[in-house]
């Protein structure tokens, strides 16, 4: 038995000096023409005769308790269907998955209804006929309001004695988290530059062509309810919106972004393909990672695969997912053959696209002349280079 001690091993480097001719070059974006020519897809577009609209109140005051509503005027204004205010969204809904420090002294409702905490929060809904209507009814609630003193600046929000935005968790304090790696204490102890300084994230935001939004589409008939949305986040909507909703008996959940302007197909292939994207997210001790493809766009390809026809699907990305995986469970283990076949797979997925062999949606991006393969012809290619490289 021979007994390798880590701890004095070099850690394994990979070597990306070699010339390429795609892989980290600027590509041609193919993603672009549509929304220059107008021809891309919005929430507005896909609204349907009888769709009713939801406009949200907003609080003004970035700290206020809520005295009181009076909604009469609205309800009674024309094309309104319904007026809801947050004590209401209370007992018709289930709070929402809390993710904030501690889950077990606070609770999320997609409403507020005692008090307001920034300026903006929702405080209640108007549905009406149409978007111009359901605003203009907003206009027609009352909100009493007590202002409450506010804490503008972190650090300060931090101090002993400042208004607390969550009562119940007994802290401003929202995320706390150190991350060590290594032996930290040695290595700014051997290090010969140690650079102090205090860094503030500077307020930014993103600026869409359209804001989030959804359509909700529920069938009494069959008990389905179906929403699209334009968010990146559409995943999370499955058990947040499935959680918060009060319904007797089991239920199907679908929800799904449609083709808009910040859908996730659309990030992604600026950055080349959603066939490239793995995501690795591991635990504060190192111990447990979790590796997905991010694969928004095969739906259309499987749905052509129950058809019997072929497709050209990129695996790169669940290529990756399960290496990623492989390879710590590797470290673990120190399983150096597992290390090694983990690397040389993911190794040889790049090779094979810099050789020319790809699917379609990377073709598309070198250009118009470029051959492409088959969903099972690129996977063939990859196993042909991955045996002769094992081999070598």
């Amino acid at each position: 038995m021979t007994t390798v001690d880590r701890a004095d091993a070099a850690p394994r480097v990979r070597d990306h000096s070699a010339k390429r001719r795609w892989v980290g070059q600027s590509i041609r974006r193919v993603e672009d023409p549509k929304f220059l020519l107008g021809r891309g897809g919005y929430i507005a577009d896909r609204i349907t005769p009888g769709t009713l609209h939801a406009a949200v109140l907003r609080s003004p005051h970035p700290h206020a308790r809520i005295t009181g509503f009076d909604v009469a005027a609205a309800q009674a204004a024309p094309g309104v269907h319904a007026v809801i205010t947050g004590a209401q969204a209370a007992q018709l809904c289930d709070p929402m998955p809390d993710f904030g420090p501690d889950p077990t002294k606070h609770t999320w409702r997609c409403l507020a209804a005692e008090k307001v905490r920034y300026v903006g929060e929702g405080v209640a809904v108007v549905v009406a006929d149409s978007r111009y209507l359901a605003e203009d009814a907003l206009e027609l609630i009352e909100v009493g309001y007590e202002p409450l003193p506010a804490v503008v600046d972190p650090e300060r929000a931090l101090d002993a004695g400042a208004p607390l935005v969550h009562e119940a968790l007994e802290s401003n304090c929202a995320y706390e988290r150190s991350f060590d790696f290594g032996d930290v204490d040695r290595d700014f102890a051997e290090a010969d530059l140690v650079i102090r300084d205090q860094l503030r994230w500077h307020r930014s935001g993103g600026q869409p062509l359209e804001t989030v939004g959804a359509i909700a589409d529920y069938d009494p008939g069959t008990g389905g309810f179906v929403i699209e949305t334009n968010t990146l986040s559409f995943t999370s909507y499955l058990f947040m919106v499935a959680a918060a909703l009060k319904w007797e008996g089991g239920y199907v959940w679908a929800c799904k972004n449609y083709d808009g302007d910040v859908q996730s197909d659309t990030v992604a292939q600026g950055y080349g393909s959603l066939g490239l994207m793995t995501s690795v997210l591991m635990t504060p001790d190192g111990n447990t990672v979790e590796a997905e493809a991010a694969h928004g766009t095969v739906t259309r390809h499987y749905r052509e695969h129950q058809k019997g026809k072929e497709t050209s699907t990129n695996s790169i990305a669940s290529i990756f997912a399960w290496t990623r995986g492989l390879s710590h469970r590797a470290k673990l283990d120190n399983n150096d053959p597992l290390a090694r076949f983990a690397a040389t797979l993911e190794k040889v997925c790049v090779d094979t696209v810099e050789a020319g062999f790809m699917t379609k949606d990377l073709a598309l991006l070198v250009g118009a002349e470029q051959r492409w393969l088959s969903t099972t012809g690129f996977l063939d290619k990859v196993a042909e280079n991955l045996t002769k490289a094992m081999a070598a």
